[in-house]
């Protein structure tokens, strides 16, 4: 594979710097995350922290070549990561749905783009200098763009109140992206809203199809901190672009990302964990089901527990 990332973080006007961001990579594939603790909730950070160590850990833990089913490795790590994130506070002495993070993961695999959010924080797809793809947000601003309200082109004076998170009382919920064959000069932007808000769409593509990207990486956040520098948020980008020609390879997915009952494998892997006074369950058949189109990723989820 031929491609060239960049990345960087800044504190901004905050006392803490809640964002953490992963970047890791193997012979096929790269997989890049990016996750920022919700400040008005204790322990973001450590929410953030666990969720991508979470990511990082089971890629490096996969022995196949191959990620043979990327959506549900996508759906899997996050739930994990937020059992984890429920552990951990414990630990800590925390409320166990306190800690929250927003996620965006994006795993780039022989040349096929597969990514998934929950939250406010964004992944961009520019191509021939053009935005040619965003994530939607999980937001009451979100709504307000669908519904005609408010202008998607803009910077948001209001923070909307997130739909969707990691951590917390409800399990995850993940938007899945189409599988996406890349083209030689794709940028694909993982970034926190404390650089999106302050932005326009026009910004940002001229950033990020600079010609090298750690200038770019640089422009994004000073234009972000600038814009508002006594109280400018958090501020994260990973960019990532791709320099061979598009990929010759087979695609997963023949028509598109088949969906993934997330609540019955959210049940799956807490089942040992799950509220006593429910009377939820899975069928045993739903769960081995399940358990077959995940074989290939190993047992990681259960391995990593004391090492995150």
């Amino acid at each position: 594979m031929h491609f060239s990332v960049a990345h960087q973080s800044r504190i901004g006007s905050r006392s803490a710097n809640q964002d953490r961001i992963g970047y890791i990579e193997r012979d096929n594939a790269v997989l890049m995350v990016l996750a920022d603790g919700l400040g008005g909730y204790e322990g973001g950070e450590l929410a953030a922290e666990t969720l991508v160590n979470t990511f990082i850990r089971s890629f490096q833990k996969i022995r196949q070549r191959e990620i043979t089913d990327p959506a549900a490795y996508l759906v899997l790590t996050t739930v994990h990561a937020h059992t984890l994130i429920k552990r951990r506070s414990l630990k800590r002495g925390l409320d166990a749905v306190t800690p929250r993070t927003t996620c965006v993961v994006c795993l780039v695999q022989n040349g096929l783009a597969y990514w998934a959010h929950a939250g406010d924080s964004r992944l961009y797809l520019c191509r021939t200098r053009r935005i040619h793809t965003r994530t939607r947000d999980h937001s009451m601003n979100e709504e307000l763009i669908k519904q005609g309200m408010i202008a998607e082109d803009r910077s948001f004076d209001e923070y909307g109140q997130l739909t969707r998170c990691v951590g917390g009382a409800r399990s995850p919920r993940l938007t899945l992206g189409a599988e996406t064959r890349l083209q030689s000069g794709d940028t694909i932007l993982l970034c926190s809203d404390g650089v999106w808000r302050e932005l326009t769409n026009a910004d940002i593509e001229a950033h990020i199809t600079t010609p090298q990207l750690e200038d770019g990486a640089e422009g994004l956040l000073a234009q972000a901190q600038n814009s508002r520098p006594r109280e400018c948020d958090n501020m994260s980008v990973i960019l990532f672009r791709w320099e061979a020609a598009a990929s010759t390879a087979e695609p997963i997915y023949e028509l598109a990302i088949p969906a993934i009952d997330q609540d019955n494998l959210w049940h799956v892997r807490n089942s040992s964990e799950a509220d006593q006074n429910t009377n939820t369950k899975v069928a045993a058949d739903d769960a081995d089901n399940l358990k077959n189109k995940i074989a290939d990723l190993e047992s990681f989820v259960d391995k990593i527990d004391d090492i995150i």
